[in-house]
């Protein structure tokens, strides 16, 4: 497989994941219903993962949403505070693979 194609992917998935845990936790927060037991956070949190940080910083407040080439569809991209090249050693190593 394709490496670039393959940090393509994952990246997608954990930054749609991101923008939506962060959706899913602004309105937990506004209807006082969230789980505790299942706080919705950035993943991955810095303990799983120390690199892959660069500052701490609010998701929200950096977030940034830009459009494809193509002009189909908004693709969110991460945060400055993400370091990309961390995240996805961190994803191939979490979920396996080479």
């Amino acid at each position: 497989a394709d490496l670039a194609s393959k940090s393509s992917a994952q990246l997608w998935w954990w930054r749609t994941h991101n923008e939506v845990n962060e959706r899913v936790r602004r309105i937990e927060e506004s209807l006082h219903d969230g789980d505790p037991a299942h706080p919705k956070v950035q993943w991955p949190t810095p303990e799983q993962c120390p690199g892959c940080r660069l500052r701490p910083s609010s998701f929200l407040d950096q977030r940034a949403i830009v459009r494809r080439a193509s002009g189909d569809r908004s693709v969110p991209q991460p945060p400055p505070d993400w370091n990309t090249v961390e995240v996805t050693a961190f994803l191939t190593r979490y979920y396996g693979g080479p």
